[in-house]
């Protein structure tokens, strides 16, 4: 996802840019980024550094632990996440602005997951074919609310059509993806949160989620280069001389 994926997809949908916008304002840059203390500020990655000289991962604060030996999922969606957060660094935006990418970024692919769950993926209860839940899906959703008003309420979440098209259409319209990908957000695959599909529910429990993932991971930028088998005082060495993102 890029930022102009982001920019014309909420520029059609004006209720989830004021959600996204709101949410922001629980946050600082500092609370998802750290960087060396050579790079200085963003300036910095956009003109004194090119990509080629930073070096970035995710770091694990609870556990003081670099994650450089990922599995294929983590490693592709770290590397998309950094990708996008250089490209926003690089741009004029305000300190605001960029925090509010970085929020966006973070509640878009939460919800292109849940939407792959459950709309798109080959064990998807509720299928849909463009924005229209198939029959077999319309059966399933019958089924699931017959069970919710037979005394099912308190292990069965309460969904609708509507909450399935919400997740769905941030699937299919904002941003493009390949066929074949299964998993879109980096913040639930790293912490495996179980998130809502009501979306009243659902955009109370992203605040819950961000604040979890700031709380263990980081994302990092580094003028010294990182190694799967590092020693620990060089990985030390990266870990303390790391500051706040200045704003």
């Amino acid at each position: 996802m890029t930022r102009e994926d982001i920019d014309i997809f909420l520029k059609s949908e004006p209720e989830i840019h004021d959600k996204i916008r709101k949410i922001a304002e629980n946050y600082s840059i500092s609370d998802f980024i750290k960087m060396d203390k050579s790079i200085g500020h963003r300036l910095a990655i956009k003109s004194e550094y090119d990509e080629d000289t930073i070096y970035c991962c995710i770091y694990n604060v609870k556990n003081n632990m670099l994650l450089l030996d990922t599995d294929s999922v983590e490693r592709r969606l770290a590397s998309e996440y950094f990708d996008f957060l250089f490209e926003i660094f690089k741009t004029d935006e305000t300190v605001n602005n960029i925090l509010f990418y970085i929020v966006a970024y973070h509640y878009l692919c939460m919800c292109k997951q849940i939407g792959y769950d459950f709309t798109s993926s080959d064990n998807a209860l509720f299928f849909m074919s463009g924005d229209k839940l198939l029959p077999r899906a319309v059966t399933n959703l019958n089924r699931l609310h017959d069970m919710y008003n037979e005394g099912f309420d308190e292990v069965i979440e309460f969904i609708t059509e509507e909450d399935l098209l919400y997740f769905n259409n941030i699937l299919r319209n904002c941003g493009w993806h390949h066929h074949s990908v299964k998993h879109f957000s980096l913040l639930l695959e790293l912490l495996r949160y179980k998130m809502p599909i009501n979306k009243v529910y659902f955009n109370d429990a992203v605040e819950k989620a961000l604040d979890l993932f700031v709380f263990r991971y980081k994302a990092i930028f580094t003028t010294k280069r990182m190694f799967i088998y590092m020693i620990p005082d060089e990985r030390n060495e990266i870990i303390e001389n790391l500051v706040d993102y200045p704003e």
